[in-house]
């Protein structure tokens, strides 16, 4: 059986990211859900449902509203 793991891990003090986590469509589940906007998950189709690792150059965040 094949271990879970959902996690970020900063590379060192730089912009950089390993994401590990489910991919599930085009999202990777990693305790957050980080979305594919531009489809490279399309060419691992065979990885759907299997936890990967993915070293990630920066992430960019958006809030879209106050909760509060």
């Amino acid at each position: 059986m094949e271990k879970n793991i959902e996690e970020l891990e900063r590379v060192d003090t730089s912009y950089q990211y390993y994401i590990r986590g489910t991919i599930q469509g085009n999202v990777i589940n990693a305790g957050l859900m980080f979305t594919d906007d531009e489809d490279y998950f399309y060419e691992y189709a065979h990885l759907q449902g299997k936890t990967v690792e993915i070293k990630a150059d920066r992430i960019s965040v958006e809030f879209l509203h106050d909760l509060i």
